[in-house]
């Protein structure tokens, strides 16, 4: 290791040297054992900085002010353990900052993030483990991305914390099993009232995941929706489970733990749910548009898009994605759906719902953390409106 580290030391220094402009660093073998150089906050001309399956250099305290990212746009950390001084350090040294993605890191002890920044403008939680990631001053912040891959059961952050963020405009995936919600000091709870203390009012798109027929993650979302009553697109996707594996006796047997999860949430469901969620803001005076994912065509699920139709005055367009584990719901959904748009008093005067096949392009951390995209979660959308699906229209 003697050797490696010398290297290693070697060749920061030459970064340093060359006035790089952009340096991707990735250690591809386990363990995440590489400790960076110091060296590394010699590379001032840096504008995009990716490491990958490292550690940043041991905490001393704040890298001095002479050693600063004077150009720093972009800081990924892929596969990384980190702690929160690093990434204290990395900000503080970068005061040009605009997107920092944390992509399948995890941090070390204590388990928490505080983010500050002047400058930052998108932050990426991607498939990362975290037990708490507060946003306690970040006014330029834009864009908030939480993503878990269901793949790794240890890829989450348990409490999302937002004090000080008066340009957010995109939040998302929220999940209200998953998520515990803090806006300024106050947690929010179900039957929580709408306050001044707990909203946040320049969100436009929002993003959540949840599973219907869950009543203790459902009776969350009205909740949720009431923090941010300025939303013109709300994405709404229905939690996708993964196979599991049980060994036992030399055997393998696979469950498919989404199946198993629906069956006892439909038995369960409270289909007058609905009936009784008092108004909201954002789904009476703001929303135009939802996207509903992963769709079965259940009770419980036109139980909520009958909720949208019959409150959203401003709805101009539903697209409805049919089912990923289910073959035969794309065939059958558009009748359904079309059966259901004549049952319901809709509040808007001209709607158009798109029942479409899904989305071939897959969703990834790029894609996310464009600054370009008006609404990044919008990919599904953008690749229906390329094919041809039928349209229904209502008004």
């Amino acid at each position: 290791m003697g050797s490696h580290n010398d290297a290693l030391k070697s060749w920061f220094k030459a970064f340093a040297d060359k006035h790089l402009k952009e340096l991707a660093f990735l250690n591809l073998h386990y363990p995440n054992d590489i400790m960076v150089p110091t060296d590394l906050f010699r590379c001032k001309s840096l504008k995009r900085l990716y490491l990958g399956g490292v550690q940043l250099p041991a905490n001393t305290g704040i890298i001095p002010c002479s050693h600063t990212f004077h150009e720093l746009w972009e800081i990924c950390l892929y596969r990384c353990i980190l702690h929160e001084w690093d990434i204290e350090n990395l900000l503080t040294c970068s005061p040009k900052v605009e997107k920092l993605s944390l992509v399948n890191s995890a941090c070390g002890w204590p388990l928490q993030l505080h983010i500050r920044s002047h400058s930052l403008r998108c932050m990426l939680h991607w498939a990362s483990s975290l037990e708490e990631l507060a946003m306690v001053s970040t006014p330029c912040l834009e864009r908030l991305i939480l993503w878990r891959d269901d793949a790794l059961q240890w890829s989450d952050c348990k409490k999302i914390k937002i004090c000080s963020m008066p340009k957010l405009q995109v939040i998302g995936y929220l999940n209200p099993a998953d998520h515990v919600l803090q806006i300024r000091d106050t947690v929010i709870k179900n039957d929580m009232k709408a306050s001044a203390a707990t909203v946040v009012p320049s969100v436009e798109v929002l993003a959540m995941t949840f599973r219907f027929g869950v009543h203790e993650e459902e009776r969350m979302v009205p909740c949720f929706l009431k923090c941010f009553p300025s939303v013109k697109i709300l994405h709404v996707k229905l939690v996708v489970y993964v196979h599991i594996v049980l060994r036992g006796g030399g055997q393998e047997w696979w469950h498919d733990v989404y199946s198993i999860a629906r069956t006892q949430t439909n038995n369960e469901v409270n289909l007058e749910f609905w009936k009784d969620v008092g108004s909201i803001q954002c789904v009476r005076s703001s929303i135009k548009k939802v996207i509903f994912d992963d769709s079965s065509g259940e009770e419980c699920e036109l139980a909520f898009l009958s909720f949208i139709a019959q409150n959203a005055n401003q709805l101009e367009e539903i697209y409805i994605i049919p089912s990923k584990n289910d073959l035969s719901a794309g065939s059958s959904l558009g009748n359904v759906i079309n059966h259901f748009m004549s049952s319901i008093l809709w509040a808007s005067a001209y709607c158009r719902v798109q029942v479409c096949a899904s989305a071939k392009n897959a969703w990834n951390y790029q894609m996310a953390s464009d600054l370009s995209l008006y609404d990044p979660f919008g990919y599904i959308v953008s690749a229906i409106t390329t094919a041809s699906c039928p349209s229904l229209v209502h008004g």
